[in-house]
């Protein structure tokens, strides 16, 4: 809870009679102000991020006149140091500096491995480096626990993937298991929210990548998402509402993706071979069917259901810009059930969602529709003038049925 967002709120029960300045005094007694210690606490912490810093890179700048020997040592040196002085702070009960300590050494650890590298010639065409890299990095993250050692393994093998993508069009499956399962079986015991919703968005991550090295076939895409959502329903919830709320945030991408592709290419895709496709996609839809009719909210799968239905095969029937209009309207379709399901239940985040969703749909549609025969002058300004009548609109609609709820509460 925010210490400002207490008081400012805390002041407006008092005046509004909900509590009394007495009260609210109690109520401040109870949360110290212990962002500021925590504040206090970090200077230490960022202080020795810069030092270490500053001796890796003094080294680094002055690599050249070092011989290959004493290279090796001083390396060895800087880590042995980080390492020590992590391991000694965490014994004194200290263990914000001393994991701080510890991120420093698994720092150093793969500034020396490229250094190394360098120094006797290691050619590497793929991810190896930073899968070395990444071992220190879960061995502490589980001996010490601690966010910070999970962002720096977080950081090293998402980082090695896309290295790898990106310089050598090479994908890692040993990088997606360490982050799948190491991170995965992390996130699970600690139950922490932002690092189990940081897990999620990086695993959807690493399997959007993998369906994009499959070239001609990513459509892939389809059947690896709905997978990871059939396998969400079998996890703890507090794993498996992040992994879904990704999972689709990846399908209604893909569809606005699929939109603007159909509308704007001709026979640009090739789609996967629809024997083994459709055979894998109905096993998988129909286990989330499944699961989700034993614990009655199949109906709130049918919204999401529309993002994961593979429309691209209707283009043999219909052709692609017909099937491209399709997407659009299950865009469409999906952020208005959405919204209206937010409406229902009153669920202020719900219904912010689906404003936001709706709106993205509208701008993209504009722009792809009206762009190549609408003079640019008159494109923005009645693009800007609809999107604004648009929010106002939904904001009201907002407004009103959260007062409408409000009011139909206190009745009860």
């Amino acid at each position: 809870m925010s210490d400002k967002w207490l008081i400012k709120e805390g002041k407006t029960w008092v005046q509004d009679g909900i509590i009394t300045e007495e009260q609210y005094k109690q109520i401040l007694s109870k949360y110290p102000d212990g962002h500021s210690k925590q504040g206090i606490g970090l200077i230490p912490v960022f202080a020795s991020i810069l030092i270490g810093l500053g001796i890796l890179s003094f080294i680094a700048s002055n690599w050249d006149g070092i011989s290959p020997l004493f290279r090796l040592v001083l390396l060895i040196a800087v880590l042995s140091v980080f390492y020590t002085a992590g391991h000694v702070r965490l014994k004194k009960g200290n263990p914000v500096l001393g994991r701080a300590f510890i991120a420093l050494g698994i720092s150093a650890f793969g500034a020396g491995l490229i250094l190394l590298g360098q120094t006797f010639h290691f050619v590497s065409y793929d991810a190896r480096s930073f899968i070395i890299w990444s071992v220190p990095a879960l061995l502490y993250l589980y001996l010490f626990r601690g966010k910070l050692l999970f962002f720096i393994s977080f950081a090293i093998l998402t980082g090695g993937q896309l290295y790898a993508l990106s310089e050598f069009s090479n994908y890692s499956y040993v990088i997606l298991i360490l982050f799948a399962i190491g991170l995965g079986w992390f996130v699970s015991a600690s139950k922490d929210k932002l690092l189990t919703w940081f897990f999620s968005a990086g695993l959807v991550l690493h399997l959007v990548l993998y369906a994009l090295t499959l070239e001609d076939n990513w459509l892939w895409l389809i059947v690896i998402l709905i997978g990871l959502y059939a396998a969400a329903e079998g996890l703890n919830q507090n794993l498996a509402s992040p992994l879904r709320f990704f999972t689709t945030g990846a399908a209604f991408i893909t569809s606005l993706l699929l939109y603007f592709f159909l509308t704007n290419t001709a026979s640009s895709l090739d789609y996967p071979d629809p024997s083994w496709f459709g055979i894998i996609y109905v096993l998988l839809f129909a286990a989330v069917v499944s699961v989700k009719m034993k614990k009655g909210t199949f109906p709130s799968f049918l919204k999401t259901g529309l993002l994961f239905f593979p429309w691209f095969y209707s283009t043999f029937l219909i052709g692609e810009f017909t099937t491209g209009i399709i997407y659009l309207i299950t865009a469409f379709l999906f952020s208005g059930l959405l919204l209206t399901e937010g409406y229902q239940k009153e669920e202020r985040s719900q219904i912010n969602w689906g404003i936001i969703l709706f709106l993205i749909v509208t701008f993209i549609a504009y722009i792809n529709l009206a762009w190549s025969f609408m003079p640019k002058s008159l494109f923005f300004l009645i693009g800007g003038i609809l999107l604004f009548a648009l929010y106002f609109f939904l904001q009201k609609k907002k407004k009103d049925v959260l007062e409408e709820g409000g009011d139909s509460h206190e009745k009860k």
